[in-house]
């Protein structure tokens, strides 16, 4: 299990990075520690395992591991440790970006067959709104506002 205790031995963390204290065949002490995933992720090995950065940031500065820790900004390579807070699955996914095949209109806007707009949001798994509205406008305007009543600070407009 990764501790705060391991991460200090192993790395300085500076600027929203992580550093080698240790020398590691090929990566002198002080180079720069594990590399970019694919998915835009730094990530390192620690005692044969993958570790994420940014839980391993979290870690050294607050003691503890939540069940997910989000990236404020929605990116993953900013890993400072002010971008960074505890979090639910649920919470996450709120502040995710709108996925690329989201309709142009708006995060949670449906345009329904008779021409009207359904705005639906979902906390937790379970639908907490879902009313249809004859404008856009109107529409774009309602999911904002149920956004930040139903989703808070870890609304996402975009």
């Amino acid at each position: 299990m990764l501790t705060k205790q391991r991460c200090e031995e192993l790395f300085t963390y500076r600027d929203g990075a992580l550093y080698r204290k240790q020398t590691v065949v090929g990566f002198p002490a002080g180079s720069l520690a594990g590399g970019l995933s694919s998915a835009g992720y730094f990530h390192v090995r620690v005692d044969d395992k993958r570790q994420l950065w940014h839980r391993i940031i979290f870690l050294m500065h607050f003691g503890w591991l939540p069940p997910v820790v989000d990236h404020i900004d929605g990116d993953p390579r900013n890993n400072r440790i002010e971008n960074l807070r505890a979090a639910t699955r649920s919470q996450n996914q709120h502040n995710r970006k709108a996925n690329k095949n989201c309709n142009q209109n708006g995060k949670g806007l449906k345009q329904l067959p008779s021409g009207s707009w359904l705005v639906r949001l979902n906390r937790e798994g379970k639908s907490v709104f879902r009313r249809a509205f004859k404008e856009l406008e109107l529409a774009q305007l309602v999911a904002e506002e149920a956004r930040e009543l139903y989703h808070g600070k870890f609304a996402r407009h975009f």
